[in-house]
């Protein structure tokens, strides 16, 4: 395959679909359909989604669309740093995620943070019975070799 037919391919909506490279016979792409079939996590997804497209700053600042990190980052261009990431939106979209007078985590930062964690553990575990192998032996090997921290129930890192 060259460097663009794979752009040529054309994949049906319920289609789950692996790309190689013809020439050198390495895994390009992977595209999954209907890997979550339960409609209940379906919908709890789409409502923590929906609370962190609320609560958290777009990344995109420049730029007119909006796009909401959260999880890993690898840093910026000139300051590469692996670490988590999760930025509160200001005024009156990241409101209820603010620390309280006391200084401690809101109670609805909390539990978006938990069901983050959550929805990462359960899309991980979704993935490991989804991907191919190669896949999930790549993201093992680049987790031991840069060291990436496990998440807590907080949604944070564990040292």
């Amino acid at each position: 395959m060259d460097q663009y037919s794979w752009t040529m391919l054309n994949i049906r909506a319920n289609e789950s679909t692996l790309v190689y490279d013809a020439k050198t016979g390495e895994l390009v792409m992977v595209v999954l359909a209907n890997v979550i079939r339960n409609l209940a996590i379906l919908q709890w997804m789409s409502e923590v989604i929906g609370t962190g497209c609320k609560a958290l700053r777009s990344i995109r600042l420049s730029d007119p669309g909006r796009m909401r990190l959260v999880g890993y980052s690898p840093g910026s261009r000139s300051a590469r740093c692996v670490r988590w990431m999760s930025t509160l939106a200001s005024g009156e979209d990241g409101r209820e995620f603010k620390q309280s007078t006391t200084g401690r985590t809101s109670e609805a930062l909390r539990k978006f943070n938990t069901d983050i964690s959550n929805m990462f553990a359960c899309v991980w575990n979704v993935l490991k019975k989804s991907m191919p192998d190669e896949v999930i032996k790549d993201y093992e090997e680049t987790k031991r070799i840069y060291k990436l921290p496990m998440m807590d129930v907080d949604g944070k890192q564990t040292k």
